[in-house]
């Protein structure tokens, strides 16, 4: 079960990041807003049919289904919603690693919550995977400093960090990862909608979206599932390290699918180790 846990981690870890690149594509003729509202909306048309017959629904209670809503406000709604404002403050450069922070208050909010323990390699681990992870996000860009900005991304890290442990218990509850990302895809769907609304955006044609937004909204489905999944299997100090190295695979995709020229410097090359070595410690923690 542990082994399970860990590789339906690092599916998520890598299918956010290829998603990540599906959206820079799509991002040349979509705009961020119908980019995200599609992505979830597709998640709620393919995600419950799934769920519906996957689902083991004689252990599903509302208690259940609470805990999973509430997860669905904390992340992706408000976390994403944040870091948006974090980025207008700082930039990406240096809103990236602030928000990868994630991690550090998984591991707070699981302590306190599910009593789970961070012993010295699972710290080490955590902290090696923060360093290599905050090395490729800042790249060679300027940054600009921005107080409440960095307040911004700190706080989508710790509403990304508490929602890990609130999808674990949700998810536990009704038996089914499936379920969750369902749940919280809906509560997405929903808020970014209202959102648009209130703000008096125009979330666009969806039919009119190029085939990459589909392609994310396929990729970030699978992303969830498998995060549900990992969250099920394993302890929260485990998951969450490992979804954090996103941006390996992001900068590996990125060179694939992209062509966009890296140089493969030194430093890139510390950090990936970095990012490997501290993943080698948690999963083997």
């Amino acid at each position: 079960m542990k082994l399970l846990g860990i590789i339906f981690a690092l599916s998520s870890s890598i299918f956010w990041a290829a998603s990540t690149v599906a959206v820079k594509k799509a991002l040349k003729t979509d705009s961020a807003l119908n980019i995200t509202f599609l992505s979830v909306a597709m998640n709620v048309v393919y995600l419950w049919p799934a769920a519906f017959f996957l689902t083991p629904w004689e252990r599903v209670g509302l208690d259940g289904i609470a805990i999973l809503v509430l997860a669905g406000i904390l992340a992706p709604t408000f976390g994403r919603l944040v870091r948006f404002m974090s980025v207008e403050k700082l930039g990406a450069a240096l809103s990236s690693p602030l928000v990868n922070t994630v991690p550090m208050f998984s591991a707070i909010v699981a302590y306190i919550f599910l009593g789970e323990i961070v012993d010295l390699q699972i710290g080490l681990g955590i902290s090696v995977i923060m360093i290599g992870v905050t090395i490729l996000s800042l790249g060679e860009e300027k940054l600009k400093l921005s107080h409440i900005g960095i307040l911004l991304s700190l706080a989508s890290a710790a509403s990304f960090g508490g929602a890990h442990t609130v999808y674990k218990v949700g998810a536990t509850m009704v038996s089914s990862p499936i379920l969750g990302a369902a749940v919280g895809s809906t509560i997405a769907c929903i808020s970014y909608y209202s959102l648009a609304k209130i703000t008096k955006q125009d979330i666009g044609s969806l039919r009119g979206a190029s085939w990459f937004s589909y392609v994310n909204g396929i990729l970030t489905g699978i992303a969830l599932c498998s995060t549900f999944a990992a969250l099920v299997l394993e302890r929260v100090v485990i998951v969450a390290p490992l979804i954090a190295t996103n941006p390996l695979f992001v900068l590996l995709f990125s060179w694939i699918f992209l062509k966009k020229v890296e140089r493969i410097t030194t430093v890139i090359t510390i950090a990936s180790v970095l990012v490997v070595f501290g993943s080698i410690l948690v999963g083997t923690a």
